[in-house]
């Protein structure tokens, strides 16, 4: 539960437009003796009239012997003057009788209606309520306790109320709400909501209720918040995109307060990113999809309630086989055991085709004098894994392996093939050669360029060597030279079955300065000469640049004029410095 303290209003009228009001609790006290001095003087009046016509009457029948309603004979005069005083004066003394009541009940009237005044005067001392308004943050089913202190409640003859939203929940000591979940606490005023529900929310008002205008008041505001929650749509997982389509996720997010929201992408090697241009944004969208955005994508949402929330799917690209690795040529030798193999990665997978085939040989003569073997692709044939041929299939998340393997190599096996893979959305073939020759040599140079290394791989021993180098320009290319160098086979490591690694360096001598040479370099073995490379190009011209710059730097020319300088600077510097302190 969080607590804001909000502007203060304690004193402030109240709303002009608030619901009416009941009467402070202590106005509804009914007083039993005011209508008795109102309505007693009334009774005695009567009975005091009643009794003097009685005794008028009847004393006419006693004097006159004769009765008020049917006299005999008239009397005479002296009679009629004592008859008619005798009534004045019992009529006197029983007016005199009834103007004593009336005035005492006047004075009885009078004192009650000042004591009925003197209790219902209203206080002449304003309330003060000295508790701040607050804004209270709550979780369903949490307690929420709501003050008002009322400061002087005796001595304005206040008396609290609490309202809900302008409903009354108490007025006085007397609750008038039926939740059980809200509790009154008559000695501080203070209201407890027990168990939070989405209908607790609002504001709470504290009133001091004294008749003074303007009304003195707090207002707490209950706050309802909620942790915050996620749903993804579409929400199948996984979500099957086909490659250069349009993607679109929406996250649903509730909560309150408001949520940020965030997206994360978790590729298949488990690399987690950010993705910041969708930063509080509910809905991404991608006009092209790549495979490269392939992976679990993440919703998280987060409002500081709780923990964070988040929802992810996973989503694949749909795309038809593509080629992993592209290695062209493996190597065997007669006799021996070949690998051929083949990678892709596709999806999906499901209902994958992978196929080998092999190629004729068509032989052609290339300018330089070598054979140059090209597949003739019109009449492939099949291989099936049977005999001296093993194929071996494996299709794992989105990559889709296959391995030829050929036992007992023979010299009609030294040709071209073809693995072909598919799935629903199309195939795709990659070519491979087994070849007995060693691998063309790529060369590079040393860090002296006259100087060649190369590394090259054979499955049959390497006999020698041609080095093949001559000067060229932006014209033309000089006069070649061959160099043949023997190979000695000695410490040369094997690598898996009986291919075998040759490293090389050799240093080309009686080159010009300041010209450009191309060098290849060809490998023979059993099978023949190893296929060419691109020449390889160097300068002399770097090189001895290159050393002559090393030699300055090592106390050249250039390295005395620098020495030469550091001294006049420091001379320099010592004759300000000792003029300076001959001039103090």
């Amino acid at each position: 539960m969080a607590l804001t303290q909000t502007t203060k209003n304690s004193g402030q009228p109240a709303n002009a437009n608030r619901k009416s009001r009941p009467a402070p609790y202590a106005y509804y006290s009914f007083s039993s003796s005011s209508y008795a001095v109102n309505f007693i003087p009334r009774i005695h009046s009567l009975i005091l009239i009643s009794v003097a016509t009685a005794v008028s009457c009847h004393l006419d029948e006693l004097l006159a012997s004769v009765p008020c309603s049917s006299p005999t004979s008239p009397p005479d005069k002296m009679s009629t003057l004592w008859l008619s005083l005798s009534k004045l004066l019992i009529i006197s003394i029983l007016l005199q009788g009834l103007v004593f009541c009336q005035e005492q009940d006047a004075a009885t009237t009078d004192n009650e209606t000042t004591e009925s005044e003197e209790a219902t005067d209203p206080p002449s001392e304003m309330p003060r309520i000295s508790t701040q308004p607050l804004t209270i943050q709550v979780q369903v089913h949490e307690r929420v306790v709501l003050p008002c202190q009322l400061e002087n409640q005796d001595q304005s003859n206040s008396v609290p109320a609490w309202t809900h939203n302008g409903a009354y929940l108490s007025n006085g000591p007397i609750k008038m709400s039926k939740k059980p979940t809200i509790a009154l606490d008559k000695k501080t005023n203070t209201l407890t909501i027990k168990k939070v529900v989405e209908s607790d929310a609002g504001f709470y008002t504290c009133l001091a209720l004294s008749g003074l205008q303007p009304e003195v008041n707090v207002t707490h505001h209950v706050v309802i918040v909620y942790p915050p929650s996620v749903d993804l749509q579409p929400a199948d997982s996984p979500v099957d995109v086909l490659e250069g389509g349009t993607f679109g996720l929406t996250c649903l997010a509730g909560g309150f307060p408001a949520p940020g929201i965030k997206w994360v992408l978790t590729s298949s090697s488990g690399e987690r990113t950010e993705l910041g241009q969708y930063t509080n944004q509910t809905t991404i969208e991608v006009p092209s999809m790549s495979r490269a955005e392939t992976g679990t994508y993440t919703c998280v949402a987060n409002n500081g309630i709780g923990e964070p929330a988040n929802d992810s799917v996973v989503v694949h690209i749909r795309y038809k086989p593509q080629l992993l690795d592209s290695t062209a040529t493996f190597l065997s030798r007669i006799g021996g055991e070949a690998r051929l193999e083949c990678s892709f990665s596709a999806y999906p997978l499901e209902g994958h085709t992978l196929n080998w085939y092999r190629l004729p040989l068509k032989t052609e003569t290339a300018e330089s004098g070598d054979e140059k073997t090209e597949p003739d692709t019109s009449g492939k044939e099949d291989i099936v894994s049977e005999g001296r041929n093993a194929i071996h299939t494996e299709a794992k998340d989105t990559k889709l392996t296959s391995t030829l393997t050929i036992k007992g190599v023979e010299a009609d096996d030294f040709r071209k093939y073809i693995c072909v893979a598919g799935n629903e959305l199309g195939t795709t073939e990659h070519t491979i050669e087994l070849s007995g020759l060693a691998l063309p040599i790529e060369l590079q140079s040393t860090e002296q360029r006259n100087g060649l290394h190369w590394t090259i791989k054979s499955a049959s021993p390497i006999k020698r060597y041609e080095i093949i180098y001559r000067e060229v320009n932006e014209t033309h290319e000089g006069e070649a030279h061959n160099i043949t160098l023997l190979e000695d086979e000695k410490d040369i490591p094997t690598d898996s079955g009986d291919i075998k690694t040759y490293k090389k360096t050799h240093f080309l001598e009686n080159l010009r300065h300041a010209r450009n040479y191309s060098v290849i370099v060809v490998a023979l073995n059993e099978y023949g000469w190893s296929h060419k490379m691109p020449p390889h190009r160097f300068s002399l011209d770097d090189v001895r640049k290159a050393h002559a710059s090393g030699l300055s730097g090592k106390g050249g020319g250039n390295g005395i004029l620098n020495s030469h300088s550091s001294l006049l600077i420091v001379s320099a510097l010592a004759v300000l410095i000792s003029r300076r302190v001959c001039g103090n």
